[in-house]
């Protein structure tokens, strides 16, 4: 669900459901940006009214939010540097076959070329995440896409991206969970 309101706690950019809950209940994902400048380089400063469907938001400070119907207070903050638009927010499970350990998937970028920012709560979602982030884009030469639905012989999720080119075959690279963050991916350049 799309949302743009202004608050003290920056603009709201998306208001989130998930079943990320113990034993499946609804967790609130509140995302925030904290726009340093204007919308394409205006001299005012962003209000959210500005941003539309495909907005770029100049470098900022975002925040994802996890609440639940009994919290009075965010159990888990999640703070991070990103500049483009919020497409999408989705879940994966780190643990699938359990569904244990939520990752959030926040994909950003405006049409085809962004970067998914995968805050991976490997301790519950009351705990701070671990944030990382892989890009998928691409021209007519080139692409790469992240894949997000594999799971390695320990069951544990397995993130892999495909690189493509005009003139040579296709090439896998594996990120495997090492018990601390996905081994091989960018950290999301948190704050």
């Amino acid at each position: 669900m799309m949302a743009h309101t202004a608050s003290t706690q920056g603009i709201l950019l998306r208001d989130d459901k998930l079943p990320i809950g113990n034993g499946g209940a609804a967790v609130d994902v509140k995302m925030y940006a904290y726009p340093k400048s204007g919308l394409y380089g205006a001299a005012t400063p962003t209000k959210a009214d500005d941003i539309g469907p495909g907005a770029t938001i100049p470098d900022s400070v975002f925040k994802v939010e996890l609440s639940t119907a009994h919290s009075t207070k965010p159990i888990s903050v999640a703070t991070f540097y990103e500049t483009g638009s919020a497409q999408s927010v989705s879940c994966v499970w780190l643990h699938p076959a359990s569904k244990k350990e939520p990752i959030l998937l926040l994909k950003f970028g405006v049409g085809d070329d962004g970067d998914y920012k995968i805050l991976t709560y490997a301790h519950g979602i009351g705990s701070a995440p671990v944030i990382q982030e892989v890009g998928f884009g691409g021209d007519e030469d080139s692409m790469s896409e992240p894949h997000f639905d594999a799971v390695d012989k320990h069951g544990n999720r397995l993130i892999y991206e495909v690189y493509a080119h005009a003139d040579r075959p296709s090439k896998r690279t594996n990120h495997r969970w090492n018990g601390h963050r996905f081994q091989g991916l960018d950290a999301g350049d948190h704050k």
